[in-house]
This record gives structure tokens, sequence and C-alpha cells, in this order.
């Protein structure tokens, strides 16, 4: 498991920046030993950590390891200008080779030392210079030199270091020697006192400092102007770091690339110092390091400090812009507030106030200290000028205190406070609230003696607060908006005051929200809510209204994130963070406004922790304070703009393999091309896979690089970024490819890609000539099958054609009797079923069922059909009924309508079914006047016919048409137009025809009708009835209206064309 934390330290008093991100990495994570001698990294970036296992190799995703021989123990690293990579160890020596397969493989050089010098005990130190290799024993310096090693006797407690492109021994009895070839040459100059020399530093061209176990920094000065001889003179100057190194016992240091120092120690951790070596920070077990022995310092390409621990390994972000103050330096709680007060920071936190510490510099020693007097949850923190001198006022849950400049409390007033907002303009009056109540301070009585008003009848929860240079006080809410209060004396010399209120919510241009943030930018009020920022302004009538704040901020918004809090600096510019409703993810941004539009700034903040920030607070020197749950952050805009994002770096393809065999790593760095022309790693297409397996030399929030493939010959584009390290490709199809991946780190700058050409060759039996071959068996098979077929077939075409002769007549027989029975059985459909349903009946086997939208429907019923049937002889009855529903056929089949059916003495019909037609309501009256004026001759030629009166109902509107049944199926319709058209003919008169009011309104223009007012109908109310008494008689012939006349027929074509109706 890998620790990332903020280090801190309560032995770790540091400068006024803070300490860095660590990152821990357990022996779990490696899978080795606990213990760490050295590391190197080569020239892409990959990370090697001697460890008490092996060698450990980081790419920045994964771990992997290489044992040395006899599991020997390595513990140092040199790395050349050929990414050779030289390895001391235990009794053991040799190297690290680029391996095309393995990425890099073990060479063993102890074979070619002298068998009696073999037993040597660990290497120390290795250096490379013209002259060969050098490697550092206890009591010897092993030269490497055209595949021989000489061995050069030294004394044991002997430190060997390269400085100006020379190479130095340093013997404690003998003082300072340089080392030619096989040779120690003696340095003038005064053999100095015994010293345990752990590590030089070069200073310039003629000077270094030697860290001394025995007597702390050792200033020297060399002396190159004697080409025979070196002179070194060696100076002891006191040091801060001095003590700390004597009594620790100094194990490494380096040079940062900022110029500051790193002391790593056996006892307390490591120090970090200034360039004048004073202490700017500590990194122990207190801060977070897992463990107090540090044995060896690195700082990789993006300068961050590894620290090689006796129990794991430790990542230290010395360059980072962001740098912390928790627990550890004496910050105790979550904090809310943060202001600089009399030249000093003062945190607001849940257990209090705590203000920075006077004290010295020290390794010893808290960065804050509490303000005794408060103990409770502190909200926030204002100055203001009271009684003559300036104080810090401090809203908390016990009541409102002042805090004077040697960090003392005094309270003001019991009671509990969430903020407190002094007017900018009259220092004396003071606005100071809770959840639930807003009050008004008066101290011109005296710090002690206020005079306070209370806001009445507050009933909203409050969220927080605001106060404008107008010394208007803006309260946010919980969903009630926003409430504006000014406080008015009652007098010019009063302290009594009256509050004029307004309340800014939905009514005024507020969305429905959960929670309003108040923020002020500059001298505007902003509003936060759930779906957007807007600005309060206030209206020429005195009241007030929001409206949306720059559009540039929708963005936001409609990525599903919410601003939680908003901060302007002197600069006219605005901090924010925003809060992703989906992932909970928080984003840091800052708003430079002087831009045209605007412009946001995110990139220094992409690595800063996923937490939220409950203060914001900028200073004029760069510098900006953010509280949270984890302590007091700050961030230096002067390391942050000398902080390079876009510095190159290298993606590196860690490993290919094919059916999950290994065929290239791409650890080292290929000196001949960067394209990759692997011939050697063309594979036979076997249906396998290929994976591809990378990473970034990028070590800063390394598990946030991200990365993007593309295989050329394959693939369209290139893929979406994702955190996800490798890809599989299975089944190529055969073809030239070129894989290219590349990083992204987590500032957006993309990494120098990678890239892997390979081919996937055709298999043998789809290349030409085994195409030619299965061409010629092809046509030797098919003519030896056409042969043998010719045969056979001549025979059986004999036979056949005497079969197909008689089958011939049989068939033509039964086709003739099949269409006369089929032109019957389609004669009897058609009289039972409209043309078209039929038709589809028998195309499909079932018909559809449909709407129509616009259809009139017939009713006809016979009056006193009962007693007419009780009186008149049975078959008599049938023969006159037939007569006339006969009649009514032929009737409606001339105006265009489809009988629907007869059910006794009722016939029903439909217009506009199953065709569609616009003229259905006048073919349907039309085809009732037929019927009416049938049966007035009906009975007019046959008196005894007297009886037989008709009432005809009709209706238009829309209704369902379809065919039910399996056997005996009909053709029906249903809907509650045809109800009202039975209902219609009920209502009716006998030898008249009732219409609806939907359909009159369709014919009122060819027929004149009698409204007979609102009548009851069954389940329908009071429905609207029409009396049809004729054709209008400027359309009848001879104006009787009882016959169309050309002028009528004229009207019912235009009918027809008009396109525009719906039917």
């Amino acid at each position: 498991m890998i620790f990332s934390f903020f280090a801190s330290g309560v032995s770790a008093q540091t400068f006024r920046g803070g300490l860095p991100f660590l990152t821990n990495y357990h022996p779990s994570d490696y899978k080795g030993y606990s213990q760490n001698w050295s590391i190197t990294s080569n020239s892409k970036g990959v990370l090697f950590f001697a460890n008490g296992d092996g060698i450990m190799i980081y790419n920045g995703r994964s771990w992997s390891k290489i044992l040395l021989n006899n599991n020997a123990t390595p513990t140092c690293f040199m790395r050349d200008e050929n990414d050779v990579i030289w390895v001391g160890a235990q009794s053991e020596l040799g190297c690290l080779l680029p391996d095309h397969i393995e990425g890099y493989h073990y060479v063993s050089l102890t074979s070619l030392i002298s068998n009696a010098n073999r037993e040597f005990g660990f290497i120390v130190a290795i250096h490379k210079t013209e002259d060969g290799v050098y490697f550092k024993a206890g009591a010897y310096i092993f030269r490497l030199v055209n595949k021989r090693i000489f061995t050069i006797p030294v004394e044991r407690s002997s430190f060997m270091f390269e400085f100006n492109k020379k190479l130095f021994l340093y013997e404690p009895e003998k003082g300072f020697s340089t080392v030619s070839g096989n040779k120690l040459l003696r340095v003038i100059g005064e053999i100095p006192s015994k010293m345990i020399i752990r590590r030089m530093i070069p200073q310039s061209d003629h000077s270094a400092v030697f860290i001394d176990r025995n007597n702390g920094l050792q200033y020297a000065e060399f002396d190159f102007s004697n080409p025979y001889a070196v002179g070194i003179t060696l100076q002891k100057k006191y040091s801060p770091i001095n003590d700390f190194l004597i009594k620790n016992e100094a194990n490494d240091a380096i040079r940062l690339v900022n110029g500051n120092y790193a002391f790593a120690t056996v006892r307390n951790g490591t120090v970090v110092t200034d360039s004048s070596f004073q202490i700017l920070y500590h990194l122990s077990r207190e801060a977070g390091v897992m463990n107090e022995t540090h044995n060896f310092l690195y700082e990789d390409a993006q300068y961050n400090m590894w620290i090689a621990l006796d129990h794991g390994i430790c990542k230290v972000s010395t360059q980072s812009p962001l740098t912390c103050f928790n627990d550890y330096q004496g910050v105790k709680g979550s904090v809310l507030d943060i202001i600089r007060f009399g030249g000093r920071i003062f945190v607001a936190t849940w257990q209090g106030v705590f203000a920075e510490s006077n004290h010295p510099a020290l390794v010893e020693g808290n960065m804050f200290e509490p303000v005794k007097q408060i103990k409770s949850q502190t909200w926030d923190l204002e100055t203001a000028w009271v009684g003559g001198k300036r104080v810090l006022l401090a809203a908390t849950s016990d009541g409102l205190f002042a805090i004077d400049s040697s960090a003392n409390g005094t309270m003001l007033h019991e009671g509990n406070y969430n903020y407190v907002k002094v007017d900018p303009h009259n220092n004396l009056r003071v606005y100071a609230g809770g959840p639930l109540k807003i009050e008004f301070f008066d101290f011109s009585g005296g710090l002690r003696n206020p005079e306070v008003s209370q806001v009445p009848d507050l009933k909203s929860r409050v969220v927080n607060a605001a106060l404008t240079a107008k010394n208007e006080l803006f309260i946010g809410t919980a969903r009630d908006g926003v409430f504006v209060f000014s406080a008015v004396p009652l007098s010019d010399n009063s302290t009594k005051v009256v509050f004029d209120m307004h309340v800014v919510d939905t009514r005024n241009g507020l969305p429905v929200s959960d929670a309003y943030y108040v923020f002020m930018y500059g001298e505007k009020l902003l509003v936060g809510t759930q779906t957007g920022l807007y600005e309060i302004v206030q209206n020429p009538d005195g009241d007030y209204s929001a409206r949306l704040f720059n559009a540039r901020f929708v963005e936001f918004y409609s990525q599903s994130k919410f601003i939680n809090i908003l901060k302007s600096d002197d600069k006219g510019n605005m901090w924010f963070q925003t809060n992703s409703k989906l992932s909970g993810r928080k984003s840091l941004y800052y708003f430079i406004s002087k831009n045209a539009g605007g412009t946001f700034e995110s990139k220094p903040f992409q690595t800063f922790p996923d937490i939220e920030f409950y203060s914001i607070s900028p200073e004029s020197d760069s510098v900006v304070w953010f509280g949270s749950d984890d302590g007091v952050f700050r961030f230096s805009w002067v390391v942050s703009n000398t902080t390079q994002y876009d510095d190159e770096f290298q993606t590196i393809l860690q490993k290919v393999t094919h059916n999950n065999t290994p065929i290239y790593s791409g650890l080292f760095t290929d000196k001949s091309d960067s394209t990759l022309q692997q011939g050697d790693n063309e594979f036979v297409f076997a249906g396998g896979s290929i994976r591809f397996d990378f990473s970034a030399g990028y070590y800063i929030n390394e598990n946030q690089v991200r990365f993007q493939y593309y295989l050329e010959g394959y693939d369209d584009d290139w893929s979406n970024p994702s955190v996800e390290n490798y890809k599989e490709y299975t089944n190529l199809p055969p073809g030239d490819y070129v894989f290219s991946v590349k990083a992204i780190n987590p500032f957006g700058t993309e990494g120098i890609a990678a890239r892997f050409h390979f081919l996937v060759p055709s298999p043998w039996y789809i290349r030409w000539w085994a195409w030619a071959m299965y061409v010629l068996v092809s046509v030797f098979i098919i003519f030896v099958a056409i042969t043998f077929a010719n045969r056979r077939l001549i025979k059986a075409k004999l036979r056949l054609e005497q079969i197909v002769h008689s089958r011939t007549l049989e068939i033509q027989n039964q086709k003739k009797a099949i269409e006369i029975e089929k032109e019957k059985a389609d004669k009897l459909l058609i009289n039972i079923l409209p043309v078209r349903i039929a038709e589809e009946l028998k195309a499909t086997g079932h018909c559809q069922t449909e709407f129509y939208q616009n259809v009139t429907v017939l009713f006809t019923d016979f009056c006193g059909f009962t007693a007419i049937a009780e009186t008149m002889d049975p078959e008599e009855l049938v023969s006159k009924l037939d007569e006339i529903f006969a009649f009514f056929d032929d009737v409606c089949s001339r105006n265009k309508l489809e009988k629907i059916k007869t059910i006794g003495d009722s016939h029903m019909s439909a217009g506009g079914i199953p065709v569609r037609n616009r003229t259905h309501a006048v073919d349907a009256v039309l085809a009732a006047m037929e019927m009416q004026q049938f049966l007035e001759r009906f009975t007019i030629n046959h008196p005894e016919n007297e009886i037989w009166k008709l009432r005809i109902g009709i209706n238009s509107g829309e209704l369902t048409a379809g065919v039910v049944g399996k056997r005996k199926f009909a053709f029906d319709i249903w809907g509650d137009t045809v109800n009202t058209a039975s209902r219609l003919q009920d209502m009716g008169a006998a030898g008249k025809i009732n219409v609806s009011s939907r359909t009159a309104e369709l014919v009122s223009t060819f027929f004149d009708l009698t409204y007979r007012g609102k009548k009851p109908i069954k389940h329908k109310g009071e429905v609207d009835m029409f009396f049809v008494d004729g054709i209008k008689p400027e359309l009848s012939l001879e104006r009787k209206g009882e016959k169309p006349n050309q002028l009528f027929w004229s009207n019912y074509n235009e009918l027809l064309d008009m396109k525009y109706l719906n039917f």
C-alpha cells in the first residue's frame, strides 16, 4: 500500500513555507526487503533502487526485480553516458545492460577479480573516468578497464569522490589523493584531522562542502593551478546544521535543483536547508516518513526527492508550490478561516484560534500556538480598529471575542456566532450572527461596552454572510434566498438602529437551490447556487434582483459542477473551488478577469489533494492560504511560476508480449531510432494476441498520468486518454503496423511518444503460390465432376421428359378446377368484406385494425318494428326487409358508403372507410335522403306499406375499424362516434334525418338544417342535434332541395381537392 499525505512534524518548525507532500512506498508495494541503500534512474526516467532483495525497478506504474549473483545485496549505483548502470553489492560488482526482451539483464564482473580479493565486503561508491570504472569497497578500489580489473589497496575508512572531472580519495591517516590509473597521487596541503566523510557537494569549480560525521560541514577550496599536483585547503565554519548532523550521524546529502540542500541522517530523518544551511523543514517519523534512518537521497527529473529508508522508500515533492501546516505544527482541528493580523497568521478552527509562533526557526518546536482564551469552534475572523487600537474579532460558538496583537483573547459578548463583519467605513459598527440570528454591535462606548441590537423575526437558517462597502449585509440562507440588511440609526447621534430588509429569491431572478452562498468579488455581490453563479444588483427603485454572472461560468454548471467557495484577491481576480455533483471531485481555479472575457487558470492546481477548502485567503505577496479538514495549505505563485509544467518526459513502452511471450522491452533508450524497427520480432500469424504495457518516467502524482495509444494500420484515431496502462490486440489481420503510445501528465503535457513497428505476415495458405495450387486443383475437380454428371443427366433427361409430359396434362386440369373455385371464393369474400380489406386478408391471412380520424356513421331503424313483426306474416316481413335493405345497399355503393351490417330492422353503414375521403359526411346525408325518398315512394305506390316509417341518425368523428374473428369473420367498426350515431337515430323522428353538430358543421354548406336544441342521450348528456331539411335551393335541381344540381357537384369536387384537410 502506498501512503501519500502532507509532511508535518512536531519536531519540524519550518520557515513560513510549510512542509511538502510525502508519498511512502511500503515494502509490500514493491515486494522486496525493507532496507534500501541507493537510488538512480536511466535516461527514460525509470528508477532503480538498491534493495536488500535485489535491484527494484519502478516505472511509475509497476515494480520489477533483478536478482544478483548469489543473491548479493546491491548497495550503490552509477549510470554512465551510454545508459549502462554500474552496480556495486556485497562482494559482488557488475552492470545492468539493456536487453530488448527483458529490459535489462545483470552481468557480473566479480570473476575478473583475483580469488584472494573477492571477499571485499560492500561496494560504497562507483565512478567512471577516462581511465576506467572505479569501484570503492572497504579496503580496496577496483579499476575496470579493457575487461580487466586492477586492485588498489586503500584505508578501510577512506572516501572516494569525483570533483571537476578528477577522481579523489580521502584516507583518514594519509589525507587526500587523486586517483590516476592504478596510482594514488598525494594532494598538496596539510593532512586534515580524522574525518568520517559521507558525501561531497560541489559549490563551484574550485570549492565544495564535505559532510563529516565528526565535524559537520567542512568547506574545501581546490587549487588546480599546478598541473602535477592538486591542492586542497579545508576550513571549518559554523553552520546552523552542524549540531544536528553531528548529533544524528549524517548519512548522505545532495544539493537540490532549487539551490536548497538535503541532509539524511541515521537517527533523525532528513532536514532540508536553504543555500545558507538554515533549516527549512524536517522530514522525520512525526512528519509522516516511515522510518528515521535515511540512507540515500536522489532527485529525479521532476525534482522529486527520493529517500532510501531503512524501512521502505519515501518520495518528497520538494518543488511543489503547495505546502501544509497541520496538527504536527500546532494547527488543531478543521480550518474554517485564515487571516494575517499584526504580521502573523491567525487560523480559526473547530478547536479555537491558533496564531503563528514568534519562535525562531529551530528543528524543535511548533509553528502555531493557541489563543488560550478561545477553546470552542471559531468560524470567522475580522480585523477592526476599536478604541484606538487594532484588534482581531473572532466569531465562536461561545461568543464574540477580541484578540490583541499578543494573541490574548477577550470575550465581548456571549452567544453562538458563525460570522462577524466590520463596517469598512466605521469599524465601531459590526454585524455578527449565528444560524438563526443577526446582531448589530456599536462599539462607540468602548470595546467592552457595545450597544447590541438584534434583527427581529429571522426564521431562515443562515449559511454565510458578506458585507459590502455600502454597509449592506447580505445573508445567504438554506432554501430561502438571500436577505439584505442595512442598519439605519434612529437619528444622527443615536446608537439605536432600525433594520431595512430586502429579500432576493426566485421572485427576483434566483433559481431554486438547497443553499445560497454569498461572496464578495470586488464591489460585486455574487451568489453561488446549485445551478449557477449569480450577481445581485440594486434596481433604480431601491429593490434588488439577481442575474446570471459571466457566461464563462456556465460551463462549470453544465459539467455538473457547482462552486462551493469563492474569494477575490487584491488584483481583482478570483479564486474558487468547484465540486462535482457526480463524482464529488474538487477542483481549484484562478479566474483572471483582466483578460478579454476572463481566463481560467487551473494547471498549477491539478495535483492538489481532493479535499474541500473552507476558506481561501490571498495575500499581496503572491501567497494564498487555504483552510481545510487537513490543516492550513500555503500556495506560492513564486514557486509555481518557476515550475516547468511542460517539461519534456518520456513515454516508456516497457513490455510487448505475443501470446504471453515477451518479445520486446523499451525500458532503456534505443540510440538508433525513435521508431523501433523490430525485424526480429515479426511473428507468424496464428490467431494470437499482442499486448503492450506502457508507463511514463514521470513521478508527480504518477497515478494520475493518462495514456493515449494508436495502432497505425488498424485504429482510426488515437484512443481517449485513460489511466489504464496496457492495450491488447487479438487476431490482427496480416499487415504492417506501428503502435504508438504517449503519456499525459496531470498538468495536460504530453510526453515523448514511444513507437513499436511490427509485421504480421500472411500465412502460407493465403500466399500466391497457394492460391495458384487451389485454382488448379479446383479446375480438375470441377472437370471430373462435370463429366460424370453429364452422363447421368443424359439418362435422366429422357426418363424425366416422359414423366413431365404426363404430369403436365394432369396439372393443367387441376389448375383449371382450382381457378374456378378460387374465383367463386373471391366473389363471396368481396360480398362479405370491403375490397381492400378482402385483398389484405388474402395477401397476409389477417387484417390490421386501423384508426380513422374523420368518418361518418349512418344508422337507420324502423319505427314500431316490433308491432309490425307481430301483425305481418314472417315470410312477408322478411321479403319486405330484403327489398328495402337491398335498395339501401345500392344507395351505399352509389354514395361511397361501406355497409357495415344489419341488426334486425337496423342498417348501419359508414363513409370514409376503408378508403379515406373528405366527402364522407356529404355522402352520408345524400344516402340518407335517398333512403327516405325511397320509403316515401314505397308507401305511395303501396298504401299497405304506410306502417314502414324510417328514423335515420348520422354522426361524424373518429373510430377504429377491422376484421374480427377467425371464422365467419366480419368487418366492423367501434368507437364513441358509432355509439353516438346510434343514439341520434334513437332520438330522431320518423321520416327525418337527425345529425350531430359535428356532421352539421361538415355539411352545412350543402344542406339546410334545423337546429333542434340540446337533447339528452344515454351516457353522453345533452347533445346538439339538427334535422336535415334538404339540399340548399341554389344547389338543388329546380330549387326543390331533393336532387343535387351542377353547382352542388362543382362544390363537391372542390371539397375533394382540398389537400390540407386531415382525414
